[in-house]
This record gives structure tokens, sequence and C-alpha cells, in this order.
């Protein structure tokens, strides 16, 4: 079971995309848009005019406006979808856009792939194809996009991650440490995600932008995670044993990642640091009943069930008893 929280930055990037449609049909006017059918109808041939003279803002546009659907609250005017319009538009769009992408215009690829995100044409497929191929044209936002559409938490979507904050996706930068921890103790595969080396350079560029004690002890687990990934166990540890001081209270999840991580670390090296680490998970991950309460573990702030997470610490923790 996973219970949402509020919206955070890491978590409104495809909310952001909707918001995308919807600058779309503004700019397509909205505001000059007479509150009747027949005004939606006839912008709506107005931008198709534009769209059959090859102009693909006008296609991408009409697909945007025709695919709309909005209320005027204070007269009631509900403009509804025209679906065919909008199929119609958004293909001229593509067909327009497609040769740009292939000749490397990352934003004519993040537009079709923001097309694939829409109920007329919605193809999960080739949305992830144009978002890789934006992100290969060195747009950062299409690479965070694509990271978040791994789905919850997985090793996958780091690689993505660091391709945005290389590009300079100031939220990429910042989110990627709970990208890194989060993969580390909710997923099963075991095999680094990314060159620890990439990772690293990665993560350093998060240093600057931020003084929050939770942000930097973040980093400095993330860190040591790098390591872990990169086979310096040692290391990996030596940075968790640095780092535990500086635990911000009232963070239970921080402690949960570090314990993990030094559970892992201590793996076959220190097994008295490993029973200490696994001691301190059954404090942290509270069972009742026979059942793990919910933990916050995902990197896009919702909550998750460590089962899975606390079998496999156990299995490490008999290893090392």
């Amino acid at each position: 079971m996973v219970r949402s929280r509020a919206v955070t930055p890491r978590m409104c990037r495809w909310f952001c995309v909707g918001l995308w449609l919807v600058g779309l049909a503004s700019r397509s006017a909205w505001a000059n848009d007479p509150d009747n059918a027949a005004g939606a109808a006839q912008r709506i041939v107005e931008l198709r005019r534009s769209c059959e003279t090859r102009d693909a803002d006008a296609c991408l546009r009409l697909g945007a406006y025709a695919a709309s659907d909005y209320l005027v609250e204070d007269n009631g005017y509900h403009h509804a979808p025209d679906m065919a319009a909008a199929r119609w538009g958004f293909e001229q769009a593509i067909a327009l856009f497609d040769p740009r992408c292939t000749a490397g215009d990352a934003r004519a690829c993040a537009h079709i792939a923001h097309i694939y995100w829409t109920e007329p044409l919605r193809d999960d497929g080739k949305e992830l194809a144009y978002l890789e191929r934006a992100c290969a044209s060195k747009d950062a936002d299409s690479c965070q996009d694509r990271g978040q559409r791994i789905g919850r938490s997985k090793r996958a979507a780091v690689r993505w991650y660091v391709e945005a904050c290389r590009l300079g996706d100031s939220y990429a930068c910042n989110d990627l440490p709970l990208r890194v921890l989060g993969a580390l103790v909710l997923d099963d595969d075991d095999r680094a995600p990314i060159d620890a080396a990439q990772l690293r350079a990665a993560l350093e560029r998060t240093a600057p932008s931020t003084t929050r004690a939770t942000a930097r002890y973040e980093r400095a687990l993330a860190l040591a995670v790098a390591q872990l990934w990169g086979g310096d166990a040692k290391r990996a540890l030596a940075a968790l044993a640095a780092a535990t001081p500086t635990l911000p209270a009232g963070e239970p999840e921080l402690g949960i990642f570090a314990a993990y991580a030094t559970l892992v670390a201590a793996d076959g090296i220190d097994r008295a640091r490993a029973q200490a680490a696994w001691r301190q998970l059954g404090q942290l991950v509270v069972k009742k009943h026979d059942t793990y309460a919910d933990q916050e573990l995902e990197s896009d702030g919702a909550w998750a069930d460590p089962s899975h997470l606390m079998e496999r610490a156990e299995r490490i923790a008999h290893r090392n008893e």
C-alpha cells in the first residue's frame, strides 16, 4: 500500500506536462475565445488552416485546444473536447516535428513525446522513445522525465537523473540523492545502475545548491552508496561512519537508508557492524501483528511497504551471525 504526501517538486514533472497542454491551449486564445460552442469551433477551424500551411506549432496548438475540456465558471460555458480534431492536429504536428527530431532538435523530440502522453494519441512506448531521443539531444527536462517514467524508485531511473543533472537540471541534481537511496532499499537488483565515477560526479554537483542539513545528509549517504556500487565496500563503510553523527533528528527514513546501506557494505567484512545495523533497522521499521508499517522510502515522497527490504536485510544479517 502506498499513501501519497503533498505534491513536492520531485512529484510534479508529469503534472507539469498537463500544464504544458494547458499552456498551449491558452496560447490558442482561450482568453479571446467567445464563450460559446460556435466560437470554439471557429477557433479549431482557424488553427486547422494554420496547421495546413505546415506550421508545426499551430498543429500542436490545435491538438491541445481541441483536446482540452474546461468550464467557464461565470456563465457555465463548457468547451467539450473534439478528439477527432485533436488527433488530426497532433498527427500533423508529429509528421512535421519528426524530421527535426531526427536532425537533433531536442525541442521537437520533446513535443512528440508529450503528444504521445496525451489522451488522443496515448502510446507509452513511443513517448519513452522520444523522451530518450530528446535526452540524447541534450534536453535535460526530457532526461528527468524519462527517469520519472521508469516507475517507483527503480535503479534504472538513476542514470537518467545523472544525465539530467549533468546537463544542468537543478531539480534532477537535487532529487538524485533520494533516487539513489530509494533504489538501494526498494530494488532487489544489486547491480550498479551506472558507472560509480559518473554517479559521484553528478552527486558532487548538488553540493553548492543546498544548505539544508537533511539534503546534505542525503547527499553524504548517496555518495557512500556510489562507493558501494563501485565495489569499494570498505570506503563505503568509512563514509557511512563519517556521516552517522550528522543524521538530522526526526528523519527516520534517513536512518533506515543509512542502516541498510551499512548492512550491505558490512556484509562479509565487518560482522559486528552488520549486526548493529540489523538491530537498528529493527528499531526503525516497526512491525505490528506480523506486518511492517509503511515507511517513507520512496524517492517521490510517497510511502512504501518495507517488507521486501526487511527480508533482504534479514538474509544479510543471518550471513553475518
